[in-house]
């Protein structure tokens, strides 16, 4: 038996939010990230709980073998179908191609406005790219989703940054566009629909942006780990010439990370970069984005305020489902947010292998009720990039489908009981830095 509660948080639909030009060069990253959150109170408990004919001449057993072979067919010509056994999904997944999204003093690039789009904006590119993921959604669950859009049916949640609400919109043009009844110009395949979000500084689930001062202070004893001074200084090189040529201090793993951001924005841009580049990136800086996300992460109680708010919502979802707490006929859950959203979901799961998240990196997260003594199975899959094949992802401890307990049972480490009581700092007096120091 599994006992679990959760704390009620507001949320606030979408509206459209203009922001001005960012005053420095240092906060755009910043101000580019964003927030949302929602929980909804609960107090709950799972337990584990030969005839013959012929039409027109033709036998019935050839009818059934045509019939089956027209549903193969099909299956096979799109993303593989849904089993019965499927009762909800949880679709998390990363932004599309945008413009860079941070800078450095010696940027070449550094006064493009990037127009019409702006900084941090989404591309053309990652605008269809986005679109896509929906009609991939469309196409994988067809059997399972309704045709017909209804707030009763699915709910969309984003970070409180405009790439991520236009990734939302675009996700969810793909997954449901309008049927006869819902078509309201015979010109434009499209329906609005909602999605909702938290201003970023009230943050909770997907950035965890609300201050958290243990957060930086745990991330400070892990830099103090042996282990961890011996990478710095095994990387001290990069960080030396990194330096010298962007202008810009770099003593972080994250700072490695906001430059490697800003190199593959601007390549996916075909911008020109400096000839220095050539020695660092592609790599070795998209390996060391990759250790930053691990190391952000490094502890349970890492994971437990950055990763655990947002799968504590997720196990709260299939519980509700399971129970029936909600009067929604829920069938699908959306959160649109950033690289590090997916890095932190993988990491709490237990799943992450390291690497920086791409763009439109998919998690979908699948709850099954199966013919078994503990009925009620969890599958996770992962698509890292557009360019990549759907993946089953399974937990370590689990052995052939992971039960919704089994996930439960492996995470409960990292699931926050209050994050307000989880993010006060140890030593009363400590005043977290600007930025994360690894």
């Amino acid at each position: 038996m599994f006992r679990y509660d959760a704390n009620p948080e507001s949320v606030k639909k979408t509206g459209f939010k203009i922001r001005g030009k960012q005053q420095t060069v240092n906060d755009k990253r910043l101000t580019s990230k964003a927030a949302v959150a929602a929980e909804s109170s609960a107090h709950f408990n799972i337990m584990s709980s030969s005839s013959k004919f012929t039409i027109f001449g033709i036998t019935a057993s050839s009818i059934i073998v045509v019939i089956a072979s027209c549903l193969l067919f099909k299956t096979n010509a799109s993303e593989p179908q849904p089993a019965s056994s499927l009762r909800l999904v949880v679709a998390i997944f990363r932004h599309g191609e945008r413009t860079p999204a941070s800078t450095y003093a010696n940027d070449p690039h550094i006064n493009n406005e990037f127009f019409p789009m702006g900084w941090g904006a989404l591309t053309n590119e990652g605008k269809k790219n986005q679109y896509e993921i929906g009609k991939l959604l469309r196409a994988r669950y067809r059997s399972f989703l309704s045709d017909i859009y209804s707030p009763k049916y699915v709910v969309a949640q984003t970070t409180d940054v405009d790439r991520t609400k236009m990734s939302m919109q675009l996700v969810l043009a793909g997954l449901y566009p309008p049927t006869d009844a819902q078509l309201w110009n015979k010109e434009l395949n499209w329906q609005p629909i909602p999605s909702k979000y938290e201003p970023l500084d009230q943050d909770k689930l997907l950035l965890v942006n609300i201050p958290c001062p243990r957060y930086y202070e745990a991330l400070q004893e892990v830099v103090e780990r042996e282990e961890v001074k011996k990478l710095i200084k095994q990387n001290k090189p990069i960080y030396e010439l990194l330096t010298n040529k962007t202008g810009t201090e770099v003593k972080t793993f994250n700072d490695l990370l906001s430059i490697q951001g800003t190199l593959k924005a601007e390549t996916d841009l075909n911008l020109k970069l400096p000839n220095w580049t050539e020695s660092v990136y592609p790599e070795p800086l998209n390996q060391l984005a990759g250790k930053a996300f691990t190391l952000n992460a490094y502890t349970p109680e890492l994971r437990r305020i950055k990763g655990g708010p947002l799968l504590k919502r997720i196990i709260k979802h299939m519980v509700d489902k399971i129970k029936k707490l909600t009067h929604k006929k829920d069938q699908v859950y959306l959160y649109a947010g950033h690289d590090s959203t997916i890095a932190h979901l993988l990491n709490a799961l237990g799943v992450w292998e390291e690497h920086a998240p791409e763009y439109n990196s998919l998690i979908l997260i699948e709850l099954h009720e199966l013919k078994r003594d503990d009925p009620h199975g969890v599958k996770i899959f992962f698509r890292k990039s557009k360019d990549h094949q759907m993946e089953e992802l399974k937990p370590s401890k689990c052995q052939g489908i992971c039960s919704l307990n089994e996930i439960i049972n492996s995470t409960k480490d990292v699931i926050p009981d209050d994050l307000m009581e989880h993010c006060k700092p140890k030593d009363p007096k400590y005043v977290p830095p600007k930025a994360p120091e690894i």
